[in-house]
């Protein structure tokens, strides 16, 4: 091949990988912006909409006898805004661990624990799998407080968590308003190296599940982190809360994860981006989300449940399925704690 062939095969090859590349850039802008109305999880229950980005789809059967009504609401179809004079309203806003497992969340258990009281009780379940703090107060702010109610549940936390931590994606966590070196922050304008990365950590998932001390470097990140964006939705949804339903109620967070694990409680677990599938880093992380849920509480006067210390024994951790979400009897426990609180003001 001449020298003059040779250049203009490597021009060609130029102009195919610049724009492949451009192509790239396109498509997951196109698909993977949060604004994007592609961004949703094709083949899931989940819709795009545009004010919390996604929720549940209205008239959708998740599972065995179980489906959203008109609204995308886990509730009864045709549901009014004015509560009914007959029996409590109660209402959750949460994320998968209040929609899971299907059937058998915890919020109909508790309807079936009040019944056998002699309560009578409607539920509006609000919950949307992958919703974090930001997701879900815009749906409560715009929609969801428009509904009268007795009670109000609050659980969220963990996609904020995993989303926003201090190894969390670098893109993500400029969204949500935390410092980035120089280095993380112009990468966050390339879609296609947020793609690699993510990439990446995928690969990691399938590395086993580890209990290892902090290293120096990883202690002060972790001791440098404070979860602000997560304390910021959380306080606006319970101010608003506790204007709109005389009983507001806060839960932090219920895990596996803990300071002497078991081959079994390691093999489950399942961790957000960057942790290296360490459990002590979730389980710190986990507890400082914890702490800021108990400080908001305190501070909004409002009653917290303690689904963390729920689970505090190895016989309880056992109905966990992965790090957060639990199999229908662990449900249970959840459902047994919020009949309790419920069923005293009832009578």
């Amino acid at each position: 091949m001449s020298p003059r062939a040779r250049r203009s095969r490597l021009r060609w090859i130029g102009v195919l990988l610049v724009g492949a590349l451009l192509a790239s850039e396109i498509g997951l802008r196109l698909l993977t912006d949060s604004d994007s109305k592609w961004n949703i999880r094709l083949g899931t229950a989940l819709a795009f909409d545009p004010v919390c980005h996604f929720r549940l789809k209205p008239n959708h059967r998740l599972g065995e006898g179980v489906y959203t009504n008109e609204k995308g609401f886990l509730a009864p179809p045709g549901l009014t805004p004015e509560k009914p004079n007959d029996r409590l309203r109660v209402i959750y806003v949460g994320d998968s661990v209040t929609a899971l497992p299907v059937p058998g969340f915890y919020p109909t258990q508790v309807e079936s624990l009040l019944a056998a009281r002699g309560v009578r009780v409607e539920t509006l379940n609000a919950a949307v799998p992958g919703h974090s703090t930001e997701n879900a107060r815009a749906l409560f702010e715009t929609e969801v407080s428009h509904y009268d109610a007795d009670w109000l549940f609050v659980a969220l936390g963990w996609n904020d968590l995993g989303q926003y931590g201090p190894e969390g994606l670098p893109y993500k966590r400029l969204r949500a308003g935390y410092t980035l070196n120089p280095v993380q922050a112009l990468l966050t304008h390339v879609y296609t190296l947020r793609f690699a990365y993510a990439a990446s950590d995928f690969l990691r998932r399938w590395q086993p599940s580890v209990d290892r001390p902090l290293s120096p470097a990883e202690e002060a990140l972790y001791d440098g982190y404070y979860p602000q964006h997560y304390e910021d939705n959380l306080r606006a949804i319970l101010t608003l809360a506790k204007q709109r339903y005389p009983h507001v109620v806060v839960m932090n967070l219920a895990t596996l994860t803990n300071d002497s694990p078991t081959p079994s409680e390691l093999a489950r677990a399942h961790y957000p981006t960057g942790m290296d599938r360490n459990m002590r880093k979730l389980d710190r992380l986990v507890r400082q989300y914890n702490g800021v849920v108990a400080a908001v509480a305190a501070e909004q006067h409002v009653p917290m449940l303690d689904l963390y210390g729920l689970f505090d024994t190895h016989e309880a951790r056992a109905s966990f399925t992965d790090s957060c979400h639990l199999d229908r009897a662990g449900a249970a426990r959840i459902a047994a704690l919020v009949a309790d609180q419920i069923a005293p003001v009832a009578r």
